[in-house]
């Protein structure tokens, strides 16, 4: 991770540095200018140094609400380098800037970590049970997987993407079931609207079995099944998209394609299933950085191609 002064330093024409912000996980937005990339990761970093002076100056810190954050609670570096290692073979890129916690203070049952995001200095601390300071396994959680998971998130926070949020971060799992499923709950209205036709189904059962009403059940088995289906169509809908775009990507010589989709918009992710060959990918790619620091910074790492001609400022 760059220091405030290195960042500082970055001309708006030195890709390589920019590059080197990408690869600590700090992708740029899209639609962002290189100035515009370079005072975002500035505020980040500034946030984070306050963060460390207060844990090193207090010893805790209480940037969210009735749960203080500890000192010798921070996740260390190296059980950081477990999940990095996993998304740098993935995605190519690898974070230990984060403050992470381990927190003996339970948020339910069966919750085993989750992040939580500052829009406004894109600033993000993610939390786990304290259980994993000891073990790598709790459950059916493993440490690195659900770290690797959250860190997802953090890199891919800037690009704004909803529709393959849980598609990138699930794709490292070593379960397959959490692979292809785990991608179908995008926001938490899915969840919900899950859970209640079948919990719906229940009551409903319920108070037929005893008498206490007379209607019949398969309406509500219907709607109970209607949205599972909906979430599961549009799920591989959205999957089979994502594997013919790393297909064609392929296909155009081009040796990280997980990586390189894990940059894109879901627009972007749509649009290069339908090109032909290698030629109009390159063209595509070249107007697109002409245009934004993100698109160069993709096109410098994994495409071989920037076009001189033009300076993203």
């Amino acid at each position: 991770m760059m220091t405030k002064e290195e960042i500082q330093s970055i001309d708006s024409s030195d890709i390589a540095k920019f590059a080197g912000l990408d690869s600590a996980g700090i992708l740029a937005a899209p639609g962002e200018d290189a100035v515009g990339f370079k005072e975002r990761a500035l505020k980040l970093v500034s946030a984070l140094d306050e963060i460390n002076t207060e844990l090193s100056e207090k010893g805790e810190t209480d940037l969210i609400d009735s749960i203080p954050l500890k000192k010798e609670d921070r996740i260390n570096t190296e059980i950081l380098d477990e999940a990095s290692e996993i998304n740098k073979n993935f995605y190519d890129f690898s974070i230990n800037w984060v403050p992470g916690f381990f927190l003996s203070k339970s948020l339910g049952i069966f919750w085993g970590g989750c992040a939580i995001s500052f829009e406004e200095n894109q600033f993000t601390v993610f939390l786990i049970r304290a259980s994993f300071a000891k073990q790598k396994k709790w459950f059916l959680y493993r440490r690195d997987e659900l770290l690797s998971h959250e860190l997802c998130h953090i890199a891919r926070m800037p690009i704004g993407d909803k529709l393959y949020e849980e598609f990138f971060a699930y794709r490292s799992s070593p379960s397959a079931f959490r692979r292809y499923f785990g991608s179908c709950f995008r926001t938490q209205a899915d969840s919900l609207i899950f859970v209640m036709p079948i919990f719906l189904l229940l009551i409903m059962q319920i108070l037929i079995t005893f008498s206490f009403i007379k209607i019949p059940i398969y309406p509500f088995w219907m709607l109970a099944l209607l949205f599972p289906l909906y979430l599961l169509i549009k799920n591989q809908i959205l999957r089979k998209i994502a594997f013919r775009a790393i297909t064609k990507l392929e296909s155009f010589g081009i040796s990280k394609p997980k990586a390189v989709l894990f940059r894109c918009t879901a627009r972007e992710i749509s649009e290069i299933p339908g090109m032909k060959n290698a030629e109009d990918f390159t063209k595509w790619a070249l107007e697109k950085q002409n245009h934004e620091i993100r698109w160069k910074i993709i096109s410098w790492k994994y495409l071989g191609k920037t076009n001189p001609n033009k300076t993203v400022s």
